[in-house]
């Protein structure tokens, strides 16, 4: 018989796993949260910005509006789908630590931007990388409380929406005071750089201190009502998900 075979499946040994600590599931949410809140300043930034990237790009209304709309929903919407899959079976904390890597450099890069279809690319990037934040995060929520603290929990996980579009206008409006005090810079190897670029720079690598703690402090939770599958060594893994 191939080894690798799966010859099993249980969902038993599962079901009766303990849930974490409340300590532990509370924290587990705060950070979510955290990042929830860095995931929406950082689609929320461009608002501000209108007015200085119309006129240093010389682009349209239109093309604004794509680059709000448009180029950060087609892969943000899309990709929930094959990622909610992914959350099913792997591991959900590095799927999120890697979305969030794309998206704060993504945001970063727009500050970069010499071209409208440059900014447009970077924008599609950071769709990409928000898109594996909440697929993974309820499912981490859901392995981590008792059904009766879930509403709780899950909604504690949802004020970050709130928090970080008030962050993105109180917070990216003093930033950008700031930026604008600095002024035009030339910097080594990005050339030119205005003050609304410093902002998207500044908001993107803030984002690698959630990252950081992230990775370092948050536990992968065991996972419940799981179908397991067992292979012919007796080596249990997480079933992926019927296409």
């Amino acid at each position: 018989m191939n080894s690798n075979q799966p010859v099993a499946e249980t969902t038993a040994s599962v079901t009766e796993r303990p849930y974490p600590s409340s300590r532990s599931a509370w924290f587990l949410v705060g950070m979510l949260m955290v990042l929830y809140v860095f995931s929406f300043m950082d689609r929320s930034l461009l608002g501000l910005l209108v007015g200085p990237i119309k006129e240093t790009m010389n682009i349209s209304d239109f093309q604004v509006s794509l680059l709000m709309g448009f180029s950060f929903a087609l892969f943000y919407s899309i990709l929930g789908l094959p990622i909610g899959r992914m959350a099913d079976s792997r591991d959900r904390k590095w799927l999120i630590a890697a979305g969030l890597l794309v998206w704060t450099v993504m945001t970063a890069l727009c500050g970069t931007v010499r071209s409208y279809w440059q900014f447009f690319v970077y924008r599609m990037g950071v769709g990409i990388g928000e898109a594996t934040l909440s697929p993974c995060a309820y499912s981490m929520i859901t392995d981590s409380f008792p059904k009766k603290h879930l509403g709780k929990a899950i909604s504690a996980y949802s004020m970050g929406i709130f928090f970080g579009v008030a962050a993105s206008g109180l917070g990216g409006a003093f930033v950008l005071d700031m930026v604008r005090d600095v002024g035009t810079l030339e910097l080594p190897l990005l050339g030119v750089v205005h003050p609304w670029q410093l902002l998207f720079l500044t908001v993107g690598l803030l984002g690698l201190i959630p990252l950081v703690i992230f990775v370092l402090a948050v536990r992968e939770p065991a996972r419940r009502d799981a179908t397991m599958t067992t292979d012919a060594e007796g080596q249990s893994k997480v079933a992926q998900t019927p296409l």
